[in-house]
C-alpha cells in the first residue's frame, strides 16, 4: 500500500476509468496540458518535454524537439464534460449531501457541499464547481503507431538532452485529459486505525474557498485544491489519458503484436513493442491459428471426456440390471427353499 498521497489518489481513483487522476492538476506559468504532448509523471504532476503536434519553435516546444522531429496530426476529436454535480470517489468512499454550514468547527461556509467516509481501506475523491472540459482523440492507432515509432528517440531526448532521468515505461503521450477550473478539491487518505470523516463545503467563493472538517487524525488525509486565485479558465488537468510502452515481458510482446491491454492501475493505457506492421499482420495470422486449434482440442478433448462419460453410465446400468436380475432369482430361491435346506 502507498503512502504517497498522488500514488493513493490516483490509484483509488482508477475505477472511474477516466484515465490517470492528476493530484498537482495545476500547470502553474506552464501552457494547460493539450492532446499529443509528451512527457512523464512527476510527484503527481504532469511535466511535458514537448507537444508531437505542435511545429518546431512554439510555445509547447521550448525546451526544443527529439532528433528527426515529425509532428503527428491529432485528427478528429472527441469532446464531452465530466459532470461536478456528483464528486469522483473510489469504491471505498461513502458520500451524503449536505446543506448549510459545517457545524461543530471554526470553519464554516455558506452553501452546500458533501461529507465523505471511508473506515476500511484507502480511497480519494474529486470535487469540482463548474464542469470540467473533456477531450480525446478518435485516431488511436495513428497515435499507437507514432508511440512505436518515436518512443526511442524521445527517451534519449528526455535523458541525453535534458538529463531527466526516466525509465522507458515512464514516457508517455496524451491522447485525452479532463481540464477543470480553478475551483476543484482532490482529496486522498490511507487506512486509518480509526474511522474518518471529513466534509467541505461549496460556498459562494469556490471550493478553494471553502472550508474543511476533518474528524480524525491529520496523519492518514492529504488534500489538494486549485490555486487561490479564482478564474474560470479551464487548465487544470484533472484527470489525464494517454499510451504509454510496455516494457514487461509477456507472450504477446514476444510475438511482436500491438494491443492495448485494458488500463492498469496508472490509469494509462500500456502498448506493447512492434517490429513493423507486416508482422503484426503475420502474427496475427499465427495467433489466430493457434487459437482455432486450441479451441479445436478443447473441443475434441471435451466430446471424447462426454462419450466416455456416457459409456460409462450404460456399462454400469446394464452391470447393475444383470446383477439385479442374477442376485434376485438367488434371493427368490433362498426364501422358498425349506430350513435348513442350501439352493444348488
Amino acid at each position: 500500500m502507498s503512502t504517497c498521497a498522488w500514488e493513493t489518489y490516483y490509484q483509488q481513483l482508477s475505477s472511474a476509468r477516466r484515465g490517470h487522476a492528476v493530484w498537482n492538476a495545476d500547470p502553474g506559468e506552464e501552457p494547460a496540458v493539450e492532446i499529443a504532448d509528451v512527457g512523464y509523471m512527476e510527484m503527481g504532476a504532469f511535466i511535458r518535454l514537448f507537444n508531437a503536434s505542435k511545429e518546431i519553435g512554439d510555445t509547447y516546444n521550448k525546451f526544443g524537439t527529439p532528433e528527426g522531429y515529425e509532428p503527428i496530426d491529432v485528427g478528429p476529436v472527441r469532446h464531452g464534460t465530466l459532470s461536478a454535480i456528483q464528486p469522483v470517489t473510489s469504491k471505498t468512499v461513502r458520500e451524503r449531501r449536505i446543506a448549510g454550514g459545517v457545524s461543530g468547527g471554526s470553519m464554516v461556509q455558506s452553501g452546500g457541499g458533501f461529507a465523505f467516509e471511508c473506515t476500511e481501506e484507502p480511497g480519494a475523491a474529486l470535487m469540482l464547481r463548474q464542469d470540467a472540459h473533456s477531450i480525446d482523440t478518435l485516431d488511436e492507432i495513428t497515435f499507437a503507431r507514432y508511440v512505436r515509432d518515436n518512443h526511442s528517440k524521445w527517451l534519449k531526448f528526455a535523458n541525453d538532452v535534458h538529463r531527466r532521468g526516466i525509465s522507458a515505461d515512464e514516457l508517455l503521450i496524451v491522447t485525452g485529459c479532463d481540464k477543470a477550473s480553478s475551483q476543484w478539491l482532490g482529496v486522498a487518505f490511507f487506512t486509518p486505525p480509526n474511522e474518518v470523516a471529513f466534509e467541505f463545503q461549496v460556498g459562494n467563493a469556490g471550493v478553494a474557498q471553502g472550508g474543511v472538517s476533518v474528524w480524525g487524525s491529520w496523519n492518514h488525509l492529504a488534500v489538494q485544491a486549485g490555486p487561490s486565485s479564482q478564474t474560470n479558465s479551464h487548465n487544470q488537468c484533472v484527470f489525464l489519458r494517454g499510451y504509454k510502452l510496455c516494457d514487461r515481458p509477456s507472450m504477446r510482446r514476444r510475438m511482436g503484436l500491438i494491443l492495448r491491454k485494458k488500463p492498469l492501475d496508472d490509469g494509462f493505457m500500456h502498448l506493447h513493442p512492434t517490429k513493423g506492421d507486416d508482422n503484426i499482420r503475420k502474427n496475427c495470422i499465427y495467433l489466430r491459428a493457434w487459437t482455432y486449434i486450441y479451441r479445436l482440442g478443447c473441443r475434441v478433448y471435451f466430446n471424447y471426456m462426454l462419450l466416455w462419460m456416457l459409456l460409462s453410465i450404460a456399462l454400469l446400468m446394464i452391470v447393475s440390471i444383470v446383477c439385479a436380475r442374477c442376485y434376485g432369482g438367488l434371493a427368490a430361491r433362498i426364501v422358498g427353499a425349506p430350513r435348513g435346506a442350501l439352493p444348488h
